[in-house]
C-alpha cells in the first residue's frame, strides 16, 4: 500500500483576522506566525473559477448530471494541472539540491497569480512562468511574496536570510521556460514526451506517454535538437480563386476570422485540445478550425484549405480547393498535419442563397 504521513501544527485562532485567521508555533521563533488556510483556499479558487466552472459544465454533461452535482476533486483546471507540472520539475531540479529547493507555497501563489484564465495546460503553463517573476516584490531590500490573504505574511521571508534561494528560483524558472519552448518545437508529440523525460521523470511521463497513445521510444538523442527551420509560404497558383466557384457579394458588409486549435486525436470526444494555434505546429495532430463572423444566420461555411512547398508538391497533395464544414451546425473543419511547410486555410461565409457575402484572411499554419 502506498505510505502517507500526516504533518501536525498547533495553532490558535488569530483575532485580528477573524473568522479563519490562525496563529502558528514555530519552534525557530519567539512570535506566533500568522497565516490563514482557510481563506487562502478561497482565493485560489476564485482565480481558477472561470475555467472551474465550464469543466465543471462539460463533465455534468458528460455525466447526465446536474453540475450542483459534480465533485469539485473530479475538476482539474490547467492552473491545478500546471501547478503540478512545475512542482514535479523542482523536485528532479533540486534533487540533489534539497536546501536551495524553492517551497510549494511561493510556486502556488506566484502561479495563482500568474494564471489569466487560459483554457488549456500548454498555454497556461507558458504564461505562468513567464509572469510569476512580476509578483516577486522588493520592499526596502526585503524580499516579499506577500500571503494574498494576509498582506502581513511573507512567504519568500527566507530568501532574505538565505539570498542564495531566490537565485535558485529564478535559475530554476529560467530551465522550466526552457525546456517547455524546446518541447514546443518538437517535430511530433512522441519527440515531446521523450525531451520531458529528463526534467519531468521517466514515470511521469511514462504516463502521459500512455494517456496519449504515444508509443516510447528510447533512440531519441538526449542533447536538444535546433529548432527545424520552416520553409517560407511557397507558390499559391494552384489555389483556386473564390470567384471561380462563388457568385461573391460585390459590397461585403460583413467580416469573418478564423482560429485554430491543435487536438491529439479527431472528434469532440476523443480531440483532446493541447494548445491553441499561436506558433508552427508537429506533423500527425489534427488541426480543428472555427470561425467567428458578424454574418446573421442561417449561413454555411466553405473552407479553402491550400499547401505548398515541396513536401505537398511532392505528395502531389497541394489542394487548393473548397470543402464543407465537418460540422455545419458549428461551422468547423478539421484537418492532419502531414506536410512540412507554411500552408494556409480561409473560411468562406456563403449566405441562404449561396453567395459568398464574407471571407476571412488567410490563416497560415507553419507546420514543422
Amino acid at each position: 500500500m502506498p505510505a502517507f504521513h500526516l504533518d501536525i501544527l498547533p495553532s490558535i485562532p488569530n483575532e485580528e483576522r477573524p473568522p479563519s485567521g490562525i496563529l502558528l508555533s514555530d519552534k525557530e521563533l519567539r512570535l506566533w506566525q500568522k497565516s490563514n488556510p482557510v481563506a487562502y483556499a478561497e482565493w485560489f479558487k476564485e482565480r481558477m473559477a472561470v475555467v472551474f466552472e465550464k469543466k465543471a459544465a462539460v463533465l455534468a454533461e458528460s455525466m447526465s448530471a446536474n453540475i450542483e452535482d459534480v465533485p469539485e476533486w473530479r475538476v482539474k483546471t490547467p492552473l491545478q494541472r500546471s501547478i503540478q507540472i512545475l512542482k514535479r520539475h523542482r523536485d528532479n531540479y533540486f534533487s540533489s539540491d534539497s536546501d536551495d529547493r524553492p517551497v510549494s507555497i511561493i510556486i502556488t501563489t506566484l502561479a495563482g497569480h500568474a494564471y489569466k484564465s487560459e483554457e488549456n495546460v500548454f498555454d497556461a503553463l507558458h504564461s505562468i512562468v513567464k509572469r510569476m517573476p512580476n509578483f516577486i516584490e522588493n520592499r526596502d531590500g526585503i524580499w516579499w511574496v506577500e500571503n494574498p490573504v494576509d498582506e502581513d505574511e511573507n512567504f519568500a521571508d527566507k530568501w532574505n536570510e538565505y539570498p542564495e534561494r531566490r537565485e535558485a528560483f529564478l535559475r530554476w524558472l529560467k530551465r522550466v521556460e526552457e525546456d517547455f519552448t524546446h518541447v514546443s518545437k518538437a517535430e511530433s508529440l512522441q519527440e515531446g514526451v521523450e525531451l520531458l523525460v529528463g526534467s519531468i521523470g521517466e514515470r511521469t511521463m511514462s504516463k502521459v506517454s500512455i494517456d496519449l497513445g504515444v508509443q516510447r521510444s528510447s533512440m531519441l538523442p538526449s542533447e536538444i535538437r535546433a529548432a527545424p527551420v520552416i520553409p517560407p509560404l511557397g507558390s499559391e497558383a494552384h489555389a483556386l480563386h473564390v470567384e471561380s466557384k462563388y457568385q461573391v457579394s460585390e459590397e461585403p458588409a460583413y467580416s469573418a476570422r478564423v482560429f485554430g486549435d491543435v487536438h491529439f486525436k479527431k472528434g469532440p470526444k476523443k480531440g483532446r485540445r493541447l494548445w491553441a494555434i499561436t506558433d508552427s505546429v508537429p506533423k500527425r495532430v489534427w488541426l480543428k478550425f472555427r470561425v467567428k463572423t458578424n454574418v446573421p444566420e442561417p449561413y454555411a461555411v466553405e473552407w479553402q484549405i491550400t499547401n505548398t512547398g515541396e513536401e505537398a508538391e511532392d505528395a502531389g497533395q497541394p489542394r487548393g480547393d473548397f470543402y464543407p464544414s465537418d460540422d455545419p451546425q458549428k461551422h468547423i473543419r478539421w484537418e492532419e498535419t502531414a506536410f512540412r511547410g507554411t500552408h494556409w486555410v480561409r473560411a468562406l461565409i456563403l449566405n441562404g442563397d449561396g453567395v459568398c457575402v464574407a471571407k476571412s484572411d488567410k490563416f497560415l499554419v507553419k507546420v514543422r
